[in-house]
């Protein structure tokens, strides 16, 4: 059974019907038996609500508006949330986000505490701003810049990537002080403002394509080739003019490296 409950105002949802703003009333016991329809919930505004228990279905929110509202133990992993909908000052607890689709949409001044956070589709966002991701498993997620700014991420991120499929270079303004990455991928991205992780294990290359043409010069000069081919082999990997500046995890690439880490490091100055 699914339960929704509120703070305040005229949605309700419990036991048998959704009672929109609207007053349009949406059985749920239609939704469970057509469940492999999308149900389509359009202009609506929800201000000042507390949403809990919601389980898995699939509803795609278009140009609507959420105001101050707390989703708590929801099941997002078919939602969509498109075409203009606005998310400002929300909260997600302990919410399932894995592929929650986010097309078109703003989100702002909002949190994301201890949700499930894998293959959610931010790349569409027009506005992801002064946002906190508080203990959440994010991984495989693409974080869209300049819409990506001025938010902070605290806990595990990985297998992820920031950046713009623009020519242009995008500054990352955000926090990751609190933050542990892993393998994460930094596209056309100027970190110069970026709040870097308070771990020593976490350092950032800056113009690393200036490294990248020093380093193959001081690889020329390694006669045994087995251990030239293997160098050269792991710099061409950022021997690439979308890496401007990067943040990597040395704990990542000795175990990549393996035995030619502290070479590689040498020959890339870092």
């Amino acid at each position: 059974e699914m339960v929704m409950k509120e703070s305040s105002g005229s949605i309700l949802v419990e036991k048998s019907q959704i009672i929109l703003n609207s007053r349009e009333i949406i059985s749920i016991e239609k939704l469970l038996g057509d469940i492999k329809e999308r149900v389509f919930i359009n202009n609506q505004i929800f201000i000042n609500k507390t949403i809990k228990d919601m389980e898995t279905l699939k509803i795609s929110f278009s140009n609507c508006v959420f105001e101050n509202v707390i989703f708590e133990k929801c099941d997002f992993s078919d939602v969509f949330f498109q075409d203009k909908t606005v998310l400002n000052n929300c909260t997600f607890k302990r919410c399932n986000l894995n592929g929650t689709l986010f097309f078109d949409s703003q989100i702002s001044f909002s949190k994301f505490v201890y949700c499930k956070i894998n293959r959610t589709s931010f790349y569409e966002v027009t506005e992801l701003t002064g946002t906190l991701f508080d203990n959440c498993n994010i991984k495989d997620v693409f974080f869209p810049l300049p819409a990506f700014h001025d938010n902070k991420i605290i806990g595990k991120i990985s297998e992820s990537g920031f950046g713009t499929q623009r020519e242009k270079i995008e500054k990352l303004n955000s926090d990751f002080s609190e933050a542990k990455i892993s393998f994460i991928d930094f596209i056309r991205c100027d970190l110069s403002s970026t709040i870097l992780p308070n771990d020593p294990n976490v350092i950032c290359i800056h113009n690393i394509q200036e490294r990248i043409r020093s380093a193959q010069e001081k690889v020329k000069g390694i006669t045994d080739f087995t251990k030239k081919r293997a160098i050269s082999i792991y710099i061409e990997d950022w021997n690439d003019e979308k890496y401007v500046d990067y943040i990597l995890n040395l704990n990542d690439y000795k175990k990549i490296w393996e035995e030619h880490f502290n070479d590689i490091r040498s020959y890339l100055n870092i």
